[in-house]
């Protein structure tokens, strides 16, 4: 519909990205020309608009079932499915965007389940369509076109519960005719193996950049520091050294998130937490105020390295070191967004040396540089790094 061409031209979208260029005439063609692949696998660097080259197909798909509707039928056809309550509230603000004065209505998780049938478009988790599914409020016929957004890490093994609740859903959807979209920064060639499995027919495969690699957009650093002490005067002499706000600071548990905030929080810097220890309300009120810049620091956990959409964020500080190349990729995407700029600093004691090749080839690889000892560190073998990562995240309590 042209209205949704108006709705992108007043946010200034006056052109596609890459990515949209590329993947909305694919799930459109799934719509228009029956004999075209039904599906669409994704790949693109974070911050490129893949949610808009997903949501603009959706909408249009959603208003020409509208028009063909007849009485006291289910509306419900446009499913989106992601990992973190967080990324449904904000996936929704974008659905409420893209199909302004179209009559579309659209909910995410938190609503309840009696409104489900009077949406057009529902926005969940995984547990939460499951659930409207035992309950009935929600039919496989309602999966008419279904977005797995995020889906390297709703399909990620070593979070059991998630991976188990997709592969469920993919199995409920009827391939025959359900057009589906499968959106994400990282798709490994095994997580893409793995997705064959579960769908025999042919699809598109959209690939812009690099199946795991950051943007080029942000500029990136490896900083080493001697011990967790030197991590806060590293953060310390950043602050005070005039960093671009807003600023993301990852870590890897709540407790570290607590410790990090205690050591650098200042009456003049507004610092928070942002964990699993808050209830939604708190995360979402959290989310907000860092949006609209009256937080200056806000330190996390990988709870909001995915998806998340901060335009304006210009520095990330990995705290404590990513264990994978695609866990970096989706926490440092958090800035450098939508073809702005941004800085990644990544901190690395003796202790992280085993990681440090990875991420110093996801830096090379986007173009940018690392100091000579660090490119001449041995990559260590992946049973190796494997043995590492459960380490640390027996350590840590972390999913590896």
């Amino acid at each position: 519909p042209h209205q949704i061409i108006t709705n992108l031209e007043e946010r200034g979208m006056a052109e596609c990205t890459p990515v949209q260029q590329q993947a909305i005439p694919a799930l459109l063609s799934s719509l228009f020309d029956q004999s075209s692949p039904m599906a669409s696998l994704v790949c693109a660097p974070t911050g490129s608009g893949k949610t808009i080259a997903y949501l603009v197909p959706v909408a249009t798909f959603v208003r020409q079932y509208k028009d063909k509707l007849e009485e006291n039928t289910s509306k419900l056809s446009g499913i989106v499915i992601v990992p973190t309550r967080e990324l449904a509230i904000q996936i929704e603000r974008e659905v409420l965007f893209v199909t302004n004065h179209l009559g579309i209505h659209c909910m995410h998780r938190d609503k309840s389940k009696s409104q489900v049938i009077k949406q057009d478009i529902l926005v969940s988790t995984p547990k939460r369509i499951l659930s409207l599914l035992s309950d009935d409020k929600l039919s496989p016929k309602n999966f008419k076109f279904c977005v797995f957004d995020e889906f390297d890490r709703l399909f990620d093994a070593t979070s059991s519960d998630m991976h188990a609740q997709t592969v469920e859903i993919l199995n409920k959807i009827p391939q025959e005719n359900a057009i589906i979209g499968l959106f994400s920064a990282t798709i490994p060639q095994k997580l893409e193996e793995k997705f064959r499995k579960f769908y025999q027919k042919s699809y598109y495969r959209i690939l812009v950049g690099n199946r795991v690699a950051p943007t080029s957009s942000i500029t990136q650093k490896l900083q080493y520091v001697r011990d967790e002490g030197s991590k806060i005067d590293a953060l310390r002499r950043l602050i005070t050294g005039g960093f671009r706000p807003p600023m993301l600071i990852f870590v890897h548990t709540a407790e570290r998130c607590e410790q990090f905030a205690r050591s650098i929080s200042t009456p003049s810097l507004r610092v928070a937490i942002l964990s699993k220890n808050l209830n939604e309300n708190a995360k979402n009120v959290l989310i907000e105020q860092f949006r609209l810049g009256e937080i200056f620091i806000l330190i996390t956990t990988d709870v909001l390295a995915r998806g998340i959409d901060f335009k304006d964020v210009g520095t990330v500080v990995n705290a404590d070191i990513p264990l994978t190349a695609e866990n970096y990729v989706h926490r440092i995407g958090r800035c450098g967004r939508a073809g702005g700029q941004g800085t990644a600093i990544t901190f690395f004691t003796d202790d992280d040396k085993i990681f440090v090749p990875t991420i110093a080839k996801m830096i090379t690889s986007s173009g940018g540089e690392v100091e000579k000892y660090i490119t001449e560190m041995k990559q260590p073998s992946s049973g190796k790094l494997k043995r590492a990562r459960i380490a640390l995240g027996q350590r840590y309590d972390l999913p590896v």
